[in-house]
């Protein structure tokens, strides 16, 4: 049972809440010789490793609890913020509004709708959940591999997803009208760049 621990160095996470790119932790260390055996921390983790950020100790429980809630509040407040510029219809994507997709169909160079479960709650909405798919063995029909690589219609960032992450492909005619400028001007950009 001892190897299911989840540590910090020395300390023990015993309360956590994911919420925004991480997660917000605090640990403890019972055996903490200077008498610090509490700690919060800011936590991320990649496909590689997790790193531990700011980080404070204490051992005082209670304060550590209090800058936990505190952290967790300003994230939020950051999120809503956030979430109340985006100047475009959010409502979530479900299957009645693409087409489903088989592992034998291609889905490279489509907009692909990301299924709503895979995103954490504070991200389900549209914005999060258009990509156009720029490649991947995970693209292609009945590959073994998973990646799909593609492009936020929204945000513009490039990410990697799973294939089992797609709920469906959105055609071109019922994409929301933000997301069909933002597609013109992916596909322009492409377009001039070949001709280079």
């Amino acid at each position: 049972m001892d190897n299911d621990k989840r540590m910090a160095g020395n300390y023990e996470i015993i309360q956590s809440v994911g919420i925004g790119e991480g997660e917000i932790v605090i640990g403890e260390d019972k055996l903490n010789k200077d008498g610090l055996f509490f700690m919060v921390a800011d936590c991320s983790t990649s496909d590689l490793f997790r790193s531990y950020e700011n980080c404070l100790a204490s051992g005082d429980y209670l304060e550590i609890a209090g800058i936990f809630a505190q952290r967790i509040s300003e994230t939020v407040k950051q999120l809503t913020t956030e979430r109340d510029s985006i100047e475009v219809p959010t409502e979530v994507i479900t299957d009645k509004d693409c087409i489903s997709v088989s592992m034998s169909d291609s889905v490279k160079d489509k907009v692909v709708v990301i299924k709503p479960e895979i995103l954490k709650p504070e991200y389900r909405m549209s914005v999060n959940q258009l990509m156009f798919v720029t490649g991947g063995n995970g693209a292609y029909p009945n590959a073994r591999g998973r990646a799909v690589f593609c492009t936020g219609l929204y945000d513009k960032q490039s990410s990697r997803i799973e294939r089992s992450d797609i709920l469906g492909v959105m055609p071109k005619d019922k994409l929301p009208d933000w997301a069909r400028k933002s597609l013109e001007g992916m596909e322009k950009a492409r377009r001039t760049q070949h001709e280079r």
